[in-house]
């Protein structure tokens, strides 16, 4: 947030709102994402959920001010909210009995581990890349990995088994 207070002069209100904005947009999707799942498919609304993040990824990436950010924002929220109910329903329902829990312990554990490597990129990029456009970076990162994650997810033929 620092590079994006210094490049478009936010005020902290603003700055609020920004980081409200990802928290809102997933709260909406986190209460559509349920029942949308229910009647279009777990695995379809996967990938429209990454496509919604990678879209407003890329949003954010591309902002040249304060609405655009938000907007961006909001949509990689409400990406985020809809992929809670969606995506452990989906991993539910297509691992085998034998290891369902085991590997549902693992999925959870892997988005701490995500966070935390998510984190560590940052900071090494702000190390290495001397420039106040790093943000744009960061967020450009996070719509190709949730494109990469759909094309996995696309073509993930798995048959539900046992």
């Amino acid at each position: 947030m620092p590079l994006i207070v210094a490049e478009f002069h936010l005020t902290p209100e603003v700055v609020g709102l920004i980081g409200a904005s990802l928290v809102f947009g997933a709260v909406f999707g986190a209460g559509l994402g349920g029942p949308m799942a229910d009647h279009l498919g777990r695995k379809k609304l996967m990938l429209a959920d990454m496509i919604i993040i990678a879209v407003g990824a890329a949003t954010s990436a591309l902002a040249n001010g304060f609405p655009m950010l938000f907007i961006g924002q909001l949509l990689v929220g409400v990406g985020v909210g809809i992929d809670f109910p969606a995506s452990s329903s989906y991993v539910s329902e297509v691992l085998p009995k034998r290891s369902r829990a085991r590997t549902m312990v693992a999925t959870i554990a892997c988005q701490s581990v995500g966070m935390l490597l998510a984190a560590v990129i940052a900071l090494l990029l702000l190390k290495i890349v001397h420039s106040a456009q790093t943000w744009r970076l960061f967020l450009a990162t996070e719509a190709v990995i949730a494109l990469l994650f759909s094309c996995c997810v696309f073509r993930n033929r798995t048959v539900r088994t046992g």
